[in-house]
């Protein structure tokens, strides 16, 4: 079983957060302000916040021994140690090589675990970006096709806080092939014969679900919370709002940066003023940011019976 999307024990769970590194990352300017002591740097992607939403997800617990192991500066040494070692010892590998992706986990009892996975490269706007537009050309490839998890999620702390607590997000995950089969026999219904089949045919049907299709959740309200992996931030009375913290999503680093400097407001989003075609931001700790449109006629076929 992937060890990302196994669901532990009821009395069991890790608080986790998944962190870039490497790559543009290392040399980027704009990630300077998230180091700690008197580095000037880090390689680190939005390092602090990181350590602030587990410090955070520590308190909510009630696990006082990990949030007193993350508090303060000190509490980013200790996580710096741990990726450090994993990086160098059981990896050898020199951090500046390839981008990637570490997966940190940490247990009630402070065992900590570390997931490596090799990510591309991404620019530095994507990144940071300065302003996310409203309009995109039609040359511009999307990076994401997003659909809406027909069935409300029950907000807790296991929506505000990310653990390997995980079912909610796997339940809507689990649709993605639906979805997408749905979709491609909508932009196909009649398929052409091989002979005619053009490369860009062949791209359309070979897309990889997992990796460029998000599904948005909404509460039993029918306020949208989040995406399975992202933030979301849909554009509403001239500015780009992302789903307030009310409505009981996660609290992700590109979240918060994205508020503290202006990039978008917090709102209420509700899922039936969702508009088929939308152009949607998504956001993570990981990827950066990337747009997408949402699929409306797929999304409504996954609904479960009330």
């Amino acid at each position: 079983m992937d060890p990302e999307r196994s669901e532990p024990p009821e009395s069991e769970f890790e608080i986790l957060t998944s962190i870039r590194c490497g790559g543009i990352v290392d040399s980027c300017i704009e990630n300077n302000d998230f180091g700690y002591h008197s580095l000037e740097k880090t390689k680190y992607y939005m390092f602090r916040y990181h350590r602030d939403r587990m410090l955070a997800a520590a308190q909510a617990f009630g696990w006082d021994k990990v949030a007193a192991m993350l508090r303060d500066d000190a509490g980013m040494e200790f996580i710096d140690r741990i990726l450090e070692s994993h990086i160098n010892e059981k990896l050898g590998y020199q951090i500046s090589e390839t981008p990637l992706k570490l997966r940190l986990s940490i247990t009630k009892d402070l065992a900590t675990a570390v997931l490596p996975t090799q990510i591309p490269e991404m620019p530095v706007d994507n990144l940071f970006p300065n302003i996310l537009p409203t309009t995109i050309s039609n040359e511009v490839p999307r990076h994401w096709f997003i659909y809406l998890y027909p069935n409300a999620i029950t907000p807790s702390l296991f929506t505000k806080h990310k653990t390997t607590r995980r079912s909610h997000y796997d339940q809507a995950r689990g649709l993605i092939s639906t979805f997408t089969a749905h979709r491609q026999r909508q932009q196909q219904p009649t398929p052409a014969p091989e002979s005619e089949t053009t490369d860009e045919d062949n791209t359309a049907m070979s897309i990889r679900p997992q990796q460029q299709t998000e599904v948005l959740l909404q509460n039993p309200e029918g306020e949208i919370m989040e995406g399975t992996f992202t933030t979301p931030y849909f554009f509403r009375d001239g500015k780009w709002v992302t789903p307030a913290e009310r409505c009981g999503g996660n609290l992700g680093t590109t979240r918060r940066w994205a508020l503290e400097t202006g990039l978008c407001v917090e709102g209420i989003v509700r899922a039936e003023e969702v508009k088929d075609g939308e152009l949607v931001w998504l956001s993570n700790g990981v990827r950066g940011w990337g747009w997408g449109k949402v699929e409306l006629d797929c999304s409504a076929i996954g609904r479960v019976p009330s």
